[in-house]
């Protein structure tokens, strides 16, 4: 036995403290000032004819069949299964285990002790440690600005047409569709 050193490249990482600058985006408050239509609308009295149905209660007689039920005791066969033991008898094989003296010829091997003496070479690596340069790639976050679409909502004014039917009964202007807030002031014909 013989004791030999060599020599292990031993990497030691330490910490350290990087600063990079970041993009923030700040929102500010601001007042919009636009224009919004709106409609008025004017309170009139107007006279129309309603039909009134009245009713009058009366008393009417009708017939209609009931039936009766009567409660009535039947009796009917049901088979039932009876259980009974019996003893019955079966044959099983039974395997009885002899033992008996048997005798084998075994080889038997019978080894002589010699010293023999060779020779054989032995190679020794000792280590060696160079610095090898070696190329890597650094992803670096570089702040830039990109135009954007941004989808914005704003408020159309459309003229709807809506059915009204304050001035006048359902059936009298035909239950036409008129313009929102023109009533009926054309009147009925």
């Amino acid at each position: 036995m013989e004791t030999r050193t060599k020599e292990t490249p031993v990497t030691k990482c330490r910490v350290e403290t990087r600063t990079k600058m970041v993009p923030v985006t700040k929102t500010r408050m601001e007042d919009r000032t636009r224009t919004v239509n709106y409609t008025e609308m004017a309170t009139e009295t107007r006279t129309r004819t309603v039909s009134v149905q009245k009713c009058k209660a009366e008393e009417r007689t009708s017939e209609y069949t009931v039936t009766n039920y009567v409660t009535e005791t039947k009796t009917r066969t049901v088979p039932v299964t009876k259980m009974v033991n019996e003893t019955r008898t079966r044959t099983v094989p039974v395997t009885k285990m002899v033992n008996e003296t048997r005798t084998r010829m075994v080889p038997k091997t019978t080894y002589n002790t010699e010293t023999r003496t060779r020779t054989y070479n032995v190679t020794v690596y000792n280590t060696v440690t160079e610095q090898v340069p070696e190329n890597y790639t650094v992803c670096v976050a570089v702040p830039g600005q990109k135009a954007v679409q941004v989808q914005v909502c704003q408020q159309v004014p459309t003229e709807v047409m809506v059915p009204v039917s304050s001035g006048c009964a359902t059936g009298g202007c035909g239950g036409s569709v008129m313009q929102a807030g023109a009533g009926c002031a054309g009147g009925c014909n």
